[in-house]
């Protein structure tokens, strides 16, 4: 049986792994940032109040990169993700 310290090691080190995995699956590539501006563009963004409490809908969302970006322009919008 594991001790208790050599599992909150394990649990740790999952953590950290899964942190790090995570910070690589949202970079940006190039391209994303194209399609981010030529969306944020198309809805005037500009227009909208960045701390107005917001809905954003983001269907077919896959893991929910653009949602994540979008969430630092709109600190206190609600996000509803769909995949």
């Amino acid at each position: 049986m594991m001790k208790k310290d050599n599992y909150l090691r394990a649990m740790e080190a999952d953590k950290h792994l899964a942190k790090q995995y995570y910070a690589k699956s949202v970079q940006k590539t190039e391209q994303q940032k194209a399609l981010e501006s030529l969306l944020l563009d198309s809805i005037n963004v500009g227009k909208l109040d960045a701390n107005a409490p917001l809905r954003i809908a983001d269907l077919a969302c896959g893991g929910g990169t653009l949602s994540f970006h979008l969430a630092h322009l709109f600190p206190n919008a609600h996000f509803y993700l769909l995949d």
